[in-house]
This record gives structure tokens, sequence and C-alpha cells, in this order.
């Protein structure tokens, strides 16, 4: 009964600090969803099904379908429905993937039946607090440019339009990417005691999410043919998110190539190697992209495994 009362405040808080700060609203959502399947991991399904429908219906009846209902209505779902599915089949991938395309779909689902049943509906962005934000990084990179004088300030001024063409895409795919990584992460924190947990290095991506990255360059292509810029708001947030798992994934690589060597790094050569391809990977995250992408269909964990004779 304790645990009922925590989390349904607890999700109530997150609710009201996203009412305030649209744009906290996807985390808060991911923390709310790991928070009820918490709940039903250490209670019942029963509870957390009552749990979720007693607090969306008070989310919406609190914001009358404006963007904190929209995304913690999915939000609650998802956490509902992640306690059914069979958890030791699921890998790592999934946890990440699954609650991520879920979201989307149904807050785009339900953001168009916003729009169809409230004639009157303010713009998505200021919903989503994306003119906020988007207001105050064009000041506060146009302040920093007047500072400046001469060649150098038009170079920064030129990026800064760049970066107010390109912020949308990032912007979506960023709010995705923070709901699904904060759910991940306070689920882990969360897990039961004794419940197996897979270390990050053996982080991987399997070949059917390739999926996504086929759709995203067709869209991509498709709006190049058609002339079609809505559709950069379907291909770039995916290039964003897919972008972001793939380097985690080559970020796995590398981590477990480094901690499974028998070549311990103990000479300054092998460490500053070491520090030199971390650096790579951080100052050119296409790098390590391109290596979790790779990864899905040559598997250099396996390759390496097998070459030092470990597997048959």
């Amino acid at each position: 009964m304790i645990l009922y009362i925590i989390t349904a405040l607890a999700i109530g808080g997150l609710a009201i600090l996203s009412h305030f700060q649209p744009h906290l609203a996807p985390p808060a959502a991911g923390f709310a969803s790991a928070l009820l399947v918490n709940l039903g991991r250490r209670t019942t399904f029963k509870n957390a099904d009552i749990l979720g429908a007693l607090l969306s219906g008070a989310i919406v009846l609190f914001d009358r379908f404006n963007w904190v209902s929209l995304v913690f209505l999915p939000s609650l779902v998802i956490g509902c429905a992640w306690l059914r599915l069979p958890q030791k089949k699921l890998g790592s991938d999934d946890r990440i993937y699954l609650p991520a395309l879920s979201f989307a779909c149904v807050t785009l689902i339900l953001c168009g039946l916003r729009s169809l049943l409230l004639r009157t509906a303010g713009d998505i962005s200021s919903l989503t607090g994306f003119a906020t934000v988007s207001t105050w990084m064009a000041q506060t990179l146009e302040d920093g440019a007047s500072q400046l004088s001469g060649e150098t300030q038009k170079d920064f001024l030129a990026l800064v339009a760049n970066l107010k063409e390109v912020f949308p895409y990032y912007y979506i795919g960023g709010q995705i990417i923070s709901f699904t990584f904060m759910m991940n992460f306070v689920m882990r924190l969360q897990r039961i005691r004794d419940e197996p947990v897979r270390p990050l290095i053996f982080f991987k991506i399997k070949e059917p999410y390739v999926f996504l990255l086929i759709f995203a360059m067709g869209a991509e292509i498709f709006r190049y043919l058609l002339e079609r810029r809505e559709l950069l708001y379907i291909s770039r947030p995916l290039f964003v998110f897919i972008g972001t798992t793939y380097f985690l994934a080559g970020l796995a690589v590398v981590g477990f190539m480094i901690i499974s060597s028998r070549a311990r790094p103990k000479t300054l050569l092998s460490r500053w190697l070491v520090i030199f391809l971390v650096m790579i990977l951080l100052m050119k995250p296409i790098v390590g992209a391109a290596i979790g992408l790779l990864d899905i269909w040559f598997d250099f964990r396996k390759l390496k495994l097998i070459k030092e004779g470990d597997i048959a």
C-alpha cells in the first residue's frame, strides 16, 4: 500500500512538473512509466493497471488534452504493457526501441485526434515547449554573436542560422531519446534483487531494426523527389534517434574490446592508444555509429572471441 501511494504521488508530481516545464515532459513520462513497471514487478499486474487507469483519468482532467496528457497517457500504457512482455526474450535493443516507437506512434495519434476534436487547439510547438526552448537558444547565441566582430561574427551568425534550421528535428528526436533512456535508466536502478542485468558492453542492435534506417532513408529520398519539406519531420528525428543508438552500440563494441583484451594497457603507448580511440569516438560520433551499424552483421565481439579461441 505504501509503494502504491508513493508511486501515485511521484507520477502526479512528474505530471505537474511537466505542466509548467513542457520540454521536460518526455523524460518525466519515461520516469513515470518506469515507476509503474516497478510497482507491477513488486506487487501484481492488476495493481499497476488500476493505478495507471486512475492516474490517466486524473491527468486528462488536469491537463485537458494538452501536452502533458498526450505524453503521459502513452507512457502509462507502455508501463502496463511492458509487464506483460516476455522479459527473458527481450534484448537490450528491444528495451530501447520498443518503448520509443510505441511512445512516438501513440503520441502522434493522440496529437492528430486532439487537432480534430479541438478546433481551437494551440500550435503544437508551443505545447511541447519547443517555441520557448528555441527562442531561448536563439537569444543566447545572438547575444554571443554580439561580442564578436568581422569575419568571425559572420561565420558565427551563419552557424546560428544553420542551427535554427535543423534544431526542430534534433528537438523531436531528442525528446524521444530522453523518454526511452530515462525509462531504461530508472528501470535498471529499480531492478529487483537477483534480477539478471546484462552489462552495457553487450548492447547490440538486432538486424530487424535496420528497417527503421531504411524507412528514414526512403522518407528522405521521397522528400527530395517530391519536394515535401514536411517529410523532414519524419526522416531527421529518426536519423537522430537511430544514430544515437548506433553510437551507443559502437561504444559498447569498443568497451568490450578494451575490457576483454588479454593485453591490458600497461604500457604508456597502449594507454595513449585507448585514450586516442575514445577521443575519436567522442569527437566523431559518426565513427562510433558506423561501428555499431557494422556490428549488426559482423558481430565484432563474437569474432574477437573466436579469434582468441574462447568459442569453438
